[in-house]
C-alpha cells in the first residue's frame, strides 16, 4: 500500500483554533500534615480565568476574534493562571479533627474548544496541518507540558492528569508520548471507547501509518465501548488492508459507511481509500457485504 493514500491525520477536532492549549490549572502538589486544611485563595480567581478562557471560545466561535488575537489571549490568560496557581495558599484550619492528608491539585491541560470529536478527514475548509504555535508562544506550551509530564511521574495514579497530558502530547505531535499517556490512563481504568480510540490512533501515528497489533486490539475494544466513533472500523479496515486482507478491509469500509450520517465529514477520505483498495485489488464493492468489527 503507497504511504501516499494514508491520510495526513486522523484528527480529532476541539474547537475553532483546533490546535492550542490552554492551561487552566497548574497548582503545586503542597504536604499538608496535622489538622486538615483547606485553601482560601486562589479558587475564585482559577474559576474566573475559566471563564474568561470560554468566552474567547465563544468570541473566536462568534467571529470576532481571530485564531491569532484569540491564541495571544489564552496566553495571557495561561499566566495569570499560573502565578494564582503558585501563589502561597492561605490555610484555614477546618471545624473536623483530621488524620494526614495530601492536599495536591496536579496541573492540567484541555485542548482549545467543545469536547464532543469528530474526524475532519476530508472536512473542507479546515487546514490539512496544524496551525503552528509560533515563536515564544510554542516554547510556553512545550514549557508547561513538560512540567505537566513531571509531576504525572511524580504522582503517576490521577487518571485525569494521564488522560490530560495525553491530549496534550498528541496536539505538540508527540504521538509516541501520547500513546504512552493514554496507555497509563487506561491502565488505572479509563476504558471509554473515545481514550481507546484515542490510544490506538496514537500507536497508528507514532509508527508512520501503520497499524500494529496493539492498536488493533485498543480499536476492537473501543467499538465495543462506542460503535459510533468512526475511528474503529476505520483503523481496523486499515490494519486488513496493510495485512494483505483487501476483501476484509473493504468490507469494513462498506460497514462503516452505511453507519455514517450522509454528511460526516469522514466520508470523502472514507471513499478516497475504498476506491483505493477496490482499483488495487480488482473488487466488486456490490458483491463485498458490509461488515462490522468483531463479525467474521
Amino acid at each position: 500500500m503507497s504511504a501516499d493514500l494514508w491520510p495526513e491525520t486522523f484528527w480529532m477536532f476541539w474547537g475553532a483554533a483546533g490546535v492550542l492549549l490552554v492551561l487552566t490549572v497548574a497548582v503545586l502538589v503542597t504536604p499538608l500534615m496535622g489538622r486538615r486544611c483547606r485553601p482560601l485563595v486562589s479558587t475564585h480567581d482559577l474559576a474566573v480565568y475559566k471563564d474568561q478562557l470560554a468566552e474567547v471560545e465563544r468570541d473566536v466561535a462568534r467571529g470576532l476574534l481571530t485564531a491569532e488575537q484569540a491564541a495571544g489571549t489564552r496566553i495571557e490568560i495561561q499566566r495569570r493562571m499560573l502565578r494564582v496557581s503558585e501563589a502561597p495558599p492561605v490555610l484555614k484550619a477546618a471545624a473536623s479533627g483530621g488524620h494526614r492528608w495530601l492536599a495536591g491539585v496536579v496541573g492540567v491541560f484541555v485542548p482549545v474548544g467543545t469536547i464532543g470529536l469528530y474526524l475532519t478527514l476530508g472536512a473542507p475548509n479546515l487546514p490539512d496541518q496544524p496551525v503552528a504555535v509560533g515563536g515564544a508562544e510554542a516554547r510556553n506550551v512545550e514549557h508547561l507540558v513538560d512540567e505537566l509530564t513531571r509531576r504525572m511521574e511524580a504522582n503517576p495514579e490521577r487518571v485525569e492528569g494521564w488522560l490530560l497530558l495525553a491530549r496534550s502530547q498528541q496536539q505538540l505531535e508527540r504521538y509516541a508520548l501520547a500513546a504512552r499517556s493514554f496507555r497509563m490512563a487506561i491502565e488505572r481504568g479509563a476504558d471509554g471507547g473515545d481514550i481507546l480510540a484515542s490510544y490506538g490512533e496514537m500507536l497508528v501515528q507514532s509508527r508512520n501509518g501503520q497499524v500494529p497489533p496493539e492498536a488493533a486490539e485498543a480499536f476492537h475494544r473501543a467499538f465495543r465501548a462506542d460503535p459510533k466513533d468512526p475511528r474503529a472500523a476505520f483503523y481496523l479496515g486499515l490494519a486488513a488492508w496493510q495485512g494483505g486482507d483487501s476483501r476484509r478491509a473493504l468490507a469494513l469500509w462498506r460497514g462503516l459507511e452505511e453507519r455514517s450520517p450522509p454528511q460526516a465529514p469522514w466520508l470523502e477520505t472514507l471513499h478516497r481509500h475504498m476506491t483505493a483498495v477496490v482499483e488495487q485489488a480488482g473488487l466488486n464493492p456490490t458483491a463485498i457485504a458490509p461488515l462490522t468489527p468483531g463479525e467474521e
